[in-house]
């Protein structure tokens, strides 16, 4: 199973937000209080695919995710699903 740590987060996740969506280095700063956030709501110390769903809503329903563009909001979920090993039918 496909996990995100703190340490993942920044190594991966960060990485693939910068160079394959271009995001600033703000952008992915508060991409990265949204996940901290998250990770807080849903009580984890990671974040799994099990809990992925409990995790988008709690960053969904956080008043920075409004802060970014729709276009962001899709990166950042493809990229956390991609991460994740999540893959849509």
């Amino acid at each position: 199973m496909h996990e995100i740590t703190a340490h993942g987060f920044d190594h991966g996740v960060r990485d693939t937000l910068r160079y394959s969506h271009k995001f600033e280095p703000h952008k992915m700063d508060l991409v990265r209080g949204l996940y901290d956030h998250a990770l807080g709501e849903i009580d984890r110390p990671t974040l799994s695919a099990k809990h992925f769903g409990e995790a988008l809503k709690a960053m969904e329903e956080h008043p920075d995710w409004k802060k970014l563009s729709e276009g962001n909001r899709g990166a950042v979920v493809s990229t956390l699903k991609q991460h994740l090993g999540i893959v849509d039918n």
